[in-house]
């Protein structure tokens, strides 16, 4: 028997009582973009450099995204990359954006990357943009929609101003990718 303050206590009731512990700490943003990134390299794990043309039309403008990405998978896109060729990622077709956007999700990741705002635009419903999407396993609908529900948090908590991009392409495409 153990002498506590205020009286006596057995070794097997101190045994049993649970101990209280702390709270795990809420993941970090950092933390939480992360787990993205992984879900994202996962859902395209088996998707390599886009082959044929990338871009129709004939502008020096798409000429030049051509001669970038040409034979470029998505892991050999590196945030440089992806930074410059940001306001880019609309203009590609259908099959090379769907190969090559897990490069432009997980540059936007990173607080320091311009991408995020085109690859935003990029994922909104439109009748340009949603056709696009066409193709799309379900696990790589799931990955776009938990980049876009972490950018939704991150804007709200920010910058207000900018979160209804992410959510309207929640609210009218991605949303049905969330697991049911």
């Amino acid at each position: 028997t153990y002498q506590l303050p205020g009286g006596a206590l057995d070794r097997a009731r101190l045994s049993s009582t649970p101990m209280t512990e702390r709270p795990p700490e809420p993941p970090t943003s950092e933390d939480r973009a992360a787990a993205v990134a992984d879900r994202i390299r996962a859902a395209w794990a088996d998707v390599g450099a886009p082959g044929g043309s990338l871009v129709s039309c004939p502008c020096p403008e798409c000429e030049e995204l051509e001669a970038a990405l040409r034979g470029v998978g998505w892991r050999d896109v590196d945030a440089a990359l992806a930074d410059r060729h940001e306001q880019d990622l609309p203009l590609l077709d259908a099959a090379p954006y769907r190969a090559l956007l897990p490069a432009f999700l997980i540059a936007a990741l990173d607080p320091e990357s311009e991408v995020g705002e085109f690859v935003v635009y990029s994922l909104e419903p439109s009748e340009f943009n949603t056709p696009r999407f066409d193709g799309l396993t379900e696990a790589q609908g799931a990955a776009v929609l938990a980049f876009l529900e972490l950018d939704l948090e991150e804007c709200e908590a920010s910058n207000p101003v900018y979160a209804e991009e992410p959510r309207r392409a929640i609210e009218e495409y991605w949303g049905r990718f969330r697991p049911r």
